[in-house]
């Protein structure tokens, strides 16, 4: 889809002219009289030459876009809308023929600037993306119910005339004060605002950090619907996608529905899986969750450091989402609250994790909670190494423990955070293996059970008792270190046995990377082999019937699990 706003410029040319002239006639002979001295004729004044035409112009401009803010409480505030630059994007210079004479882009202000024959029929077109020229990034908003069309701005066309001219674009938001009455332009810029600063951030600690394109998805057809074929629009949800080592965000626009693309804080999240992407690692398992689940490690970190970054991008820890009839109505929360019981605090919560994310940056302190800051770069040093190289699976202790261990001046003041989140952190390691929050559940804990090749069997328990599909309990976590290549197999066995309705299934990965699924559909065992290399090795067992859509039966199983 293209979208346009015509902006007309006139030229006002004034030229100055000069004119002369004289006359004479017959008259009689005058009487002889003495011959006077002559009198010297004064010498003209020269003609002034006309002022060359400049062969080149400057055309510039500002570009800048309808900012919608949030009110305090819920829904955006249409009254309040603001006007801000539109920085880093790409900007070209088109002539009549649409053909492209020269690229440039935005500045910090949002001012661009192009040298251009004078009198030239030209126009300005702004681009929805961050071409980043030789900055080492490409980011783009398209639309995904278009045949990933590349959103564009045109102005007017108008002639470069002979001298100097401003073209400033603003792009409006379309809203006409109960609804969107015209073309909403504003709001691939806002978006990519959001992208802008979460580069900047990054590069504020790692200048020469180099980002893979992203492409931004968002339509006004983009509907909180579930379907397989994307490109109706039907999305489900605002959510991060990588595949194929393409990177995409698909972000609702259905108006009266759902919207985002004016939710700074949905956006920056959903960047920031795609920073975990790319730049650090991420075991989650995906799928629904809210604060205060009881959620798998691997979720609750993951979806806590996206609203912990958030609000770091951000500045603002206040975490805001829109949606309803005329975008009035959504939910927000503070993640920089500590120890709040709605979170349910603890190692599987991503309240507990955005706080500790957040309040390791921010500069304000909260007497015997929060006293330590940061700042962004030794949590950027830790995702983009050792939470990226852990063997184990990425949560809240392999985090911590690394930050601490690269930040002993501020271990004290981490553990004093960290443990008002119900976490032990005076002792933590990336095993969590001194951990005591079970959640209220036994069957949670130990984090890991070690399983030995060729040794005795293990038994761990599973439980739906917190939930299904991705909460913990649901599935369990083994390590297994492999001191000679060869083929291994594994099993999982239901113990004690007399129930038929387990179906256990096996994980072997490495470093993040899934070795091999053992899937079979037999009742209460599983059973695989498979040819391993020396090293350690994660082992995620779990039960289908606690993974899949069956509701919570407050079920657990128990298995025996051997490696041979």
């Amino acid at each position: 889809m293209t979208v346009r706003k015509y902006v007309g410029i006139s030229v006002l040319a004034s030229v100055l002219s000069a004119c002369g002239g004289g006359s004479s006639s017959p008259t009689p002979t005058p009487t002889p009289a003495p011959t006077p001295a002559p009198t010297p004729a004064p010498t003209p004044a020269p003609t002034p030459a006309p002022t060359p035409t400049p062969s080149t112009v400057t055309v510039s401009g500002v570009v800048s876009y309808d900012f919608v803010p949030h009110n305090s409480s819920v829904g955006l505030n249409y009254n309040a809308i603001e006007s801000r630059t539109s920085k880093g994007v790409t900007v070209q210079l088109l002539d009549a023929n649409q053909a492209v004479l020269a690229t440039s882009e935005t500045n910090a202000q949002g001012q661009y600037s192009f040298d251009v024959s004078a009198n030239t029929n030209v126009r300005v077109r702004i681009v929805a993306e961050l071409a980043g020229f030789g900055e080492g990034w490409q980011a783009r908003i398209i639309d995904n119910t278009s045949s990933d069309a590349v959103y564009v701005i045109d102005g007017g066309l108008v002639s470069s005339g002979t001298s100097n001219s401003q073209r400033n674009i603003h792009a409006p938001s379309g809203w006409g004060g109960s609804s969107y009455t015209s073309a909403r332009v504003a709001a691939p810029l806002a978006m990519l605002d959001t992208v802008y600063s979460a580069m900047q951030l990054v590069r504020s600690v790692d200048a020469s950090a180099s980002f893979a394109e992203l492409n931004i998805n968002w339509s006004i057809n983009n509907r909180p619907v579930a379907g397989s074929d994307l490109s109706t629009g039907n999305i489900g949800t605002s959510f991060f996608r990588r595949s194929n080592n393409r990177n995409d965000l698909f972000i609702l626009g259905a108006e009266g529905t759902d919207t985002d693309e004016y939710d700074r804080h949905v956006i920056a999240h959903e960047w920031g899986h795609y920073f975990e992407a790319n730049f650090s690692r991420s075991d989650s398992t995906g799928g629904p969750h809210s604060i205060g689940d009881v959620l798998d490690m691997r979720l609750a970190f993951g979806e806590g450091w996206g609203n912990g970054l958030a609000g770091i991008i951000h500045q603002d820890p206040v975490y805001h989402d829109s949606l309803g009839a005329r975008q009035a109505s959504g939910f927000n929360f503070d993640v920089d609250r500590n120890n709040n019981p709605a979170d349910n605090p603890g190692w599987y919560s991503e309240g507990s994790v955005q706080a500790i994310v957040y309040d390791l940056f921010d500069t304000e302190e909260e007497a015997g909670i929060d006293t330590v800051a940061l700042g962004f770069g030794p949590i950027y040093q830790v995702m983009t190494n050792e939470q990226k190289d852990t063997e184990l699976v990425t949560s809240i202790f392999s985090f911590v423990s690394a930050l601490k261990a690269n930040n002993p001046q501020s271990a004290d003041a981490i553990d004093t955070l960290v443990s008002g989140q119900n976490i032990v952190s005076n002792t933590i390691d990336a095993r969590g293996s001194t951990e005591t929050n079970n959640a209220g559940n036994a069957n949670l804990l130990p984090i890991y059970t070690e399983v030995s090749a060729n040794g005795n069997p293990v038994n761990v328990c599973l439980t739906d008792a917190l939930g299904t599909r991705n909460r913990s309990g649901n599935r369990r976590f083994l390590t297994l270190n492999i001191s000679s290549a060869g083929n291994y197999q594994f099993s999982a066995v239901r113990s004690p046995s007399g129930s038929n309705n387990s179906d256990p299934d096996i994980s072997i990965l490495q470093q993040g990377n899934t070795i091999r699924n053992f899937e079979g559909t037999a009742a209460n065992t599983e059973v695989g082999s498979v040819n391993l290399s020396a090293g350690n090795y994660v082992i995620v067992l779990s039960d289908f019937n606690f993974v899949g859509n069956r509701s919570p039966r407050d079920s657990v199983s128990c298995f025996n699990v051997t490696v041979q």
